[in-house]
């Protein structure tokens, strides 16, 4: 994840370990290293088993939600699924099927090259919240939360360059990754320490 050299990577105090796993994160005491550890998980685990693992990425999708993006057989009236004349399948549904299929996958396994991959997966965790938040049920998970900020950073900047007639640097999430990772740590704490006991006592 990212922050100063010397300062935890939770709060401002000063950091006195390192994560034993990526030996990237530092943590001034367990405790905040158990806070974010919930979405931290990845990124330890990515960092030990690629040689070079990009600067910021999102974890695979969970097969709980990529079903919820599948279309369903009395979905297939919609608009854009099937040919208005023909009401033969639009090629792009089985596209998007395998694009789904691939995106449940490892980074390392994944037909989808970085930044594509966590580009598409930004905006699907991102979606996936937003048609969940009307349940009173639905905390939302940090990746969740974070994929509709992120998503929606990086199409601000996206059309920033575009507005300057310049195509957007392949890069750009190397670029901004150290803001990504804060904007994953903010939820993990959000949703361990505020999100999820609110909404407890709120249903009690």
């Amino acid at each position: 994840m990212s922050g100063p050299p010397d300062q935890c990577f939770v709060c401002d105090s000063t950091a006195i370990q390192a994560c034993s796993g990526c030996r990237q994160a530092q943590f001034c005491s367990e405790k905040c290293q158990r806070t974010i550890w919930p979405t931290h998980k990845y990124f330890c685990r990515l960092a030990r088993k690629e040689p070079n693992p990009p600067s910021f990425s999102f974890p695979p999708l969970t097969p709980e939600e990529a079903a919820f993006f599948l279309p369903k057989p009395p979905d297939y009236h919609v608009p854009y699924t099937r040919d208005w004349r023909t009401e033969e399948a639009l090629p792009w549904l089985g596209v998007f099927v395998l694009c789904l299929k691939e995106l449940q996958k490892p980074m390392s396994t994944c037909s989808i090259p970085e930044p594509a991959r966590s580009l598409a997966l930004m905006e699907l965790n991102g979606l996936y919240a937003v048609h969940h938040n009307a349940h009173a049920t639905f905390t939302g998970a940090p990746w969740h939360l974070a994929g509709g900020e992120c998503g929606n950073l990086i199409r601000k900047l996206y059309r920033f360059y575009w507005q300057k007639g310049e195509e957007p640097p392949p890069d750009l999430i190397v670029r901004i990754s150290r803001l990504l990772h804060q904007d994953v740590i903010f939820h993990t704490i959000a949703v361990d320490q505020w999100i999820a006991p609110e909404i407890e006592r709120l249903a009690a």
